[in-house]
């Protein structure tokens, strides 16, 4: 599978560019400094807020570094999935299965977890 989607990375590198591509040529790339600098800053923020803000959030730091390592293994095989069958899913279900094995869930940690799939629906 990660053999098929490298050498498909390499040949959509390869053609010729649609109208999209050749529209957006006309502007700047934003650097990739940028996008790590906003995610080690809304995780660390994100810490934070689960080690200050106990009783409010009620969601444990490592709840937090494990969503977000669901987060990173799931999105490259969701949006596969996504793109070729036009089928929309979500890891919302996945994560809740592993999740609410390790942690009883409360209220505000509840929220805190699918806030991204509210966003998604709106």
């Amino acid at each position: 599978m990660c053999r098929e989607i490298y050498h498909r990375f390499k040949a959509s590198q390869k053609e010729k560019p649609d109208i999209h591509a050749k529209l957006m040529e006309k502007y700047d790339d934003i650097p990739a400094w940028w996008f790590y600098s906003l995610m080690a800053l809304s995780v660390t923020v994100s810490l934070l807020l689960c080690t200050v803000l106990k009783r409010e959030v009620q969601l444990p730091w490592w709840g937090l570094i494990f969503a977000c390592g669901m987060a990173f293994l799931f999105t490259l095989p969701i949006s596969i999935i996504t793109a070729t069958t036009n089928q929309a899913s979500s890891r919302l279900a996945c994560s809740d299965v592993f999740y609410k094995i390790k942690i009883k869930m409360r209220d505000a940690s509840d929220i805190v977890l699918h806030c991204d799939h509210l966003l998604k629906k709106s």
